[in-house]
């Protein structure tokens, strides 16, 4: 509430635009409730399939760490819920009025690169804004002529129509999603939950965006607002943020480094670029460099003599792509064999530099423009980042090192190579890089390495300088591997399923055997009771331990029939010899039903084994040992003891010793052992060779690490201390997650740090 009391003679309306503002006031709130209404219904459906999207994934959870987080999150995702919609009507009601009282809107979220043009922010706030971006253009894409109308017609309920033409509607697909991300408490829902509540938003909320235009612009046109207005109009406005640099007309794909770049980028991958750019070229324009690096077109002698002579010219845009198709075409020749061999950036900057002195007129005396030396330069660091990868293995990268020439000629024609993460080349280098680090290994049993040196093959091949080849090539690797992953995927699931059965099987063993040594402390018993209780009822204990699990009634009654069995055995009073009468018959069923569960023992073997059980019992309140040492149980072998008996053991007991007793180096690696995810990459020293594995699940019961291949195989399970101890000597390296980062960007954001710390003086990192 305002305290500042009202004037006593209100200053009237201004008179502009106001003449027809009564009528169409009720006309805006007509749009805005019909607006809320269908947002919030949609919304409503969104987060009534929640639960079941999140029970979903937590059911695929590879941990019980991700499981309790997906299920934790089910119940704040209830009751966070009134507070998302409360705020998520509050944000666009906002927006609403801000639009039609001429105030300015309050626009996207803001992100740290608000804050610094050219810092790498987190990879989460990255992530986030490239779904919801991505989800934004789907979106404009479906219902673009519906909203280019509507913004039109909702500019003339405005006071100042022309202005508002030049700000987007405050009901565009992009002020729908931030309004839902702003909605969205940070630290409450993690990015993995939110990603799933974004897939439901777009599925629930966005895809109904199109039929509520249609409705909008409906009922403006029953108010008579621009009923004319052809829904295939484009919009009369410059948009207040361009989405994208616009292809380079033809013919001017080489420009003089002043005016290559507008002052302002308008992306977060534009001014990462441009501030390479600006890195490069003053690296040059102050002498940096050593000769062929500041411009690579310069003579290798004229880098080591005094300054030369100024040149005559620089090359020309034919002149460089002709030299550049040359080289091109002897590596089709020879690209066959020399596949296998990593193809080097400075190699095939010397190469060029030969190619055009041999076709120039004036030798030494012509040289590249700035421009071109830059993106010569810039290539050549994105392929060197390529061959030093630690996420690549090796022989990916040597694939993908053939790459350069064709992608230097690409990039010296378009710079969207750099600045757009839909371009389709630049998503086809991503995209094998990725599934090199996820999938390639050293057989190659998977093909994925074949496919991607056809892929290369057809590049050096076909490549004509223009981008119109990548979108089949990238629509055919995609389509590739989707069926590797689900094959991968598929075996993975089938090697997890087997290792949880193993060890649950195995913990059951530990259980039964636990009992049955808590049974035997203390005691000195009949070698009948005492086989029958280590082999017979041991298995008979797993077993129910497997099916009915420690919690149940069946679980309870087998160990007390255990303790009863070991007790009956063993020298009682008075009391205690009556309390056995009454209750050997009831032990006695228990113990048959045991045994038959097992089904290694024929119905007579049984009731004879019982008799014996009888008879010790009798020889030992009897004072008899002589006969009931005569007794012997001598139980067959069955299935599931067999199959018990086949399991590795616990690497420690059930009690294990205190840290004290273990070196400080090695627990800390056990340590950080425990605080991995599923998913890290270990590299195993092999025969002299790293080999590539994947932590896919911990076996709580034995302590075993379960390593994955990148087939999806069951390559090897290491137990905890064997393989601290490997991490402490070195054998066993520890290459850390997976980043879903794509290449370019991790190559682009890598040589902006090393650049920059070359201008400030700076040692580089020895991972540099």
């Amino acid at each position: 509430m305002s305290h500042t009391p009202p004037p006593d003679h209100p200053a009237p309306p201004a008179l502009a635009g106001r003449t027809i503002q009564p009528r169409f006031g009720q006309i805006e709130q007509s749009c805005r409730q019909l607006l809320l209404n269908h947002l919030d219904q949609h919304l409503g459906c969104t987060f009534e399939q929640a639960d079941d999207a999140l029970f979903a994934q937590a059911n695929k959870a590879t941990n019980n760490r991700e499981q309790a987080l997906f299920f934790d999150s089910m119940r704040e995702v209830r009751t966070q819920r009134a507070h998302i919609i409360r705020h998520f009507h509050q944000r666009l009601a906002g927006e609403f009025a801000a639009y039609f009282e001429g105030r300015p809107l309050h626009g996207k979220a803001p992100t740290p690169t608000a804050r610094n043009p050219l810092s790498l922010i987190a990879h989460d706030e990255h992530e986030e804004s490239l779904l919801l971006g991505n989800m934004v253009k789907r979106c404009q894409s479906h219902c673009a002529t519906q909203l280019d109308a509507l913004t039109q017609r909702l500019a003339q309920l405005c006071r100042d129509p022309a202005t508002a033409l030049k700000q987007d509607a405050p009901c565009t697909p992009e002020a729908i999603a931030t309004a839902f991300r702003l909605a969205l408490p940070d630290e409450a829902l993690p990015l993995r939950i939110r990603r799933v509540l974004y897939d439901l938003f777009e599925q629930q909320v966005m895809s109904s965006l199109a039929p509520l235009y249609s409705a909008l612009n409906k009922l403006l046109i029953e108010a008579n607002v621009l009923p004319q207005l052809s829904d295939k109009l484009s919009r009369p406005r410059t948009p207040a943020r361009p989405s994208a640099n616009p292809p380079p007309p033809e013919g001017q794909g080489r420009r003089s480094h002043g005016d290559s770049w507008p002052s302002e980028p308008r992306s977060e991958a534009e001014q990462l670029f441009q501030g390479v750019t600006r890195l490069l070229s003053r690296r040059h324009g102050n002498g940096n460099g050593n000769g062929n690096d500041a411009h690579p077109g310069a003579s290798p002698s004229q880098s080591a003599s005094a300054p030369p002579s100024a040149p005559a010219g620089t090359y020309s845009e034919t002149e460089l792509m002709a030299a550049l198709t040359r080289l091109q075409q002897v590596s089709a020749r020879e690209i066959v064999g020399k596949l296998y061999q990593p193809q080097d950036a400075k190699q095939l900057k010397a190469r060029l530099h030969a190619e055009l002195e041999a076709a120039c007129t004036l030798p030494d005396q012509q040289m590249l423009t700035d421009d071109d030396a830059d993106i010569i330069d810039l290539v050549g660091m994105l392929f060197a980042f390529i061959l030093d990868d630690p996420a690549l293995p090796d022989r990916c990268k040597t694939v993908l090192s053939h790459l350069h020439t064709p992608y230097l000629k690409l990039a010296l024609r378009d710079r969207r190579l750099f600045t757009h993460g839909d371009h389709p080349a630049r998503q086809l280098l991503d995209c094998m890089a990725k599934a090199g680090a996820r999938f390639a290994e050293d057989s190659d049993t998977s093909g994925l390495q074949t496919k991607m040196q056809l892929i290369v093959e057809r590049i050096i091949q076909d490549f004509s300088g223009d981008a119109t080849l990548f979108p089949s090539l990238l629509q055919e690797f995609e389509e590739y591997l989707r069926r590797l992953q689900q094959r991968v995927e598929l075996r993975e699931r089938r090697t997890l399923d087997a290792a949880r059965g193993n060890d649950r099987m195995q913990a059951a063993r530990q259980q039964a055997g636990e009992q049955i040594r808590r049974v035997l402390i203390g005691r000195t018993l009949p070698r009948l009771i005492q086989e029958l209780l280590e082999s017979g009822w041991r298995d008979v204990l797993a077993l129910t331990h497997l099916r009915q699990g420690e919690q149940s009634d069946e679980w309870r009654r087998a160990c007390l029939a255990a303790e009863q069995l070991a007790w009956s055995c063993t020298p009682l009073d008075h009391s205690g010899r009556e309390r056995l009468q009454r209750e050997r018959l009831e032990l006695l069923e228990q113990l048959r039903m045991g045994l038959q569960r097992l089904g290694s023992l024929p119905e007579d073997r049984i009731r004879r084994l019982l008799q014996d059980v009888v008879t010790c019992q009798h020889a030992v309140q009897a004072q008899q040992p002589e006969l009931a040492a005569r007794l012997s149980a001598q139980l067959p072998d069955n299935p599931l003891g067999a199959m018990l008996q086949g399991q590795p053991e616990a690497e420690q007991p059930a009690h294990p010793a205190s840290s004290a007793d273990v070196p400080e180096e090695l627990e800390a690696r056990l340590q950080q052992l425990q605080s991995l995810p599923f998913g890290t990459l270990f590299g195993f020293q092999e025969d002299g060779q790293q080999r590539r594995l994947r932590l896919s699940w911990f076996s709580p019961a034995t302590r075993h690490y379960l390593f994955i291949d990148p087939s999806g195989e069951h390559s090897r399970s290491w137990p905890a201390a064997h393989l601290a101890q490997a991490l402490l000597d070195g054998n066993v390296r520890l290459l850390g997650e997976p980043t879903d980062t794509p290449l370019m960007e991790r190559a682009l954001q890598a040589i902006y740090r090393v650049l920059q710390r070359m201008e400030d003086g700076k040692p580089l990192p020895a991972d540099s």
